[in-house]
């Protein structure tokens, strides 16, 4: 299900561009749901909850907040997401680029034109959604963390804390980064993309692991965490069969 968003203060063009949306994702058989925004305002208030967006299609001629302050704000929450932006006058401009918009529309733009042009977005959202990451949260913001950024999560009370590596830092720009199902959840999910708990308290990228020792392990940042006797055959299991090319045909030493 695509998480659509259309936010213009023309009420004709956001059905205009809501039919069009509608016809481009039946062509493609995706399902679809369009939210409609009138203000910028209202958008950027509904931002602060949870949810999803997938692709937002913003006018930045808005009354109010224009388009270009609510594009830094969405950007900030969806770093990932598809952005097009739209006017009825305005070309593309060097302050438009500052929030990353995949296209640009002119409300004089053909209807061809345009379905080329939400054709393309929303295939660019099908891409995005083959990348292989995990959502993490903080204080209201979403994270989508590619699966090579994370070193390791580490147990919370209400869940796990993400650690990504230094290089990936600013792309998350987070105090920290959390996510809400338990250890044991996560490795289910995330085993056939190499990670492992070595112990009760840590989901480890296998592709990560620089050394094995004994009783221990040491991330390629330098970071060493402990194997407990209780996970440590399951953690040899999945450190040998790990696919990453590192690992072939190797075992924990024995205790």
């Amino acid at each position: 299900m695509y998480q659509i968003v259309i936010c213009d203060d023309d009420p004709v063009f956001i059905s205009y561009i809501k039919r069009l949306l509608t016809a481009t994702c039946s062509l493609a058989d995706r399902e679809c749901l369009v939210r409609e925004y009138a203000s910028g305002e209202q958008l950027v208030w509904d931002l602060e909850g949870p949810g999803q967006i997938d692709l937002l299609i913003l006018d930045i001629q808005l009354k109010g907040m224009d388009g270009y302050a609510v594009a830094e704000k969405f950007r900030r929450k969806f770093p990932d997401a598809v952005l097009v932006f739209c006017s009825g006058v305005f070309g593309p401009t060097t302050s438009s680029f500052y929030s990353a918009p995949f296209r640009y529309i002119l409300k004089s733009d053909s209807e061809q034109e345009i379905l080329h042009t939400l054709s393309e977005a929303l295939g660019e959202a099908d891409r995005l959604h083959r990348r292989e990451f995990l959502i993490g949260h903080y204080h209201g913001s979403t994270f989508h963390i590619e699966y090579y950024d994370i070193l390791y999560i580490e147990n919370e009370k209400r869940g796990g804390k993400i650690k990504v590596r230094e290089a990936s830092k600013k792309a998350y720009d987070a105090e920290k980064i959390l996510v809400s199902r338990k250890l044991p959840v996560l490795e289910e999910e995330l085993a056939p993309h190499g990670f492992a708990m070595p112990n009760k308290s840590f989901l480890v990228n296998l592709y990560h692991v620089d050394v094995v020792r004994k009783n221990e392990i040491e991330l390629d940042n330098g970071e060493v965490i402990g194997i407990s006797r209780l996970f440590k055959s399951h953690f040899s299991e999945m450190y040998a069969k790990f696919p990453g090319g590192k690992y072939d045909n190797i075992r924990l030493p024995k205790s």
